[in-house]
């Protein structure tokens, strides 16, 4: 049996939206990535993306995310702006439209200012190229761990764990 590294748990973020009603549901689940974008002696820093999938937030104007606190039992509701102030969209989604998937940016020094307990899949630690993979022997049909909030499934989508490259390039 894999293990799975325990910090995977605070990366997963549960998404919801307002129904007409006002009421909040849970639609959806996404993942915090951090793209690598500097690198000092001592640090490195991250951009924050909430990975999704593109059904989850597209049709949005805004998006809701749970995080839990890092200091209590609690845990907060963060509204996420999904269109600029002219209406259009924040954030990317793959250029195929068959494939499911969606990025937005994510403001990780307010998640730290205000005492949120989350942890990011790191681009240049947690992550593979194609190549990489190729390299390990790792191939379609191996097995892969889900990781989510199962609210609100309906039916299954297809995934692809690849297509992220495309859009920190």
């Amino acid at each position: 049996m894999a293990l799975l590294p325990p910090f995977y748990l605070d990366a997963v973020v549960a998404i919801a939206v307002d129904d007409r009603s006002g009421r909040r549901r849970w639609t959806g689940t996404g993942f915090l990535y951090g793209n690598l974008t500097a690198r000092r002696s001592t640090e490195k820093d991250y951009t924050l993306w909430l990975i999704t999938s593109r059904h989850v937030i597209e049709g949005h104007g805004e998006v809701y995310i749970k995080f839990n606190s890092a200091i209590e039992q609690n845990s907060s509701d963060y509204r996420l702006p999904l269109t600029d102030g002219s209406g259009n969209p924040t954030w990317r989604a793959h250029p195929d439209g068959k494939i499911d998937i969606a990025a937005a940016s994510i403001n990780g020094q307010y998640l730290d200012a205000e005492k949120r307990r989350y942890s990011i899949i790191r681009s240049d630690e947690h992550v593979m190229t194609k190549k990489e993979m190729t390299l390990i022997g790792l191939a379609e049909g191996d097995g892969v761990f889900l990781l989510g909030f199962p609210m609100g499934l309906g039916q299954y989508r297809k995934l692809s764990f690849y297509v992220l490259s495309f859009m920190f390039q």
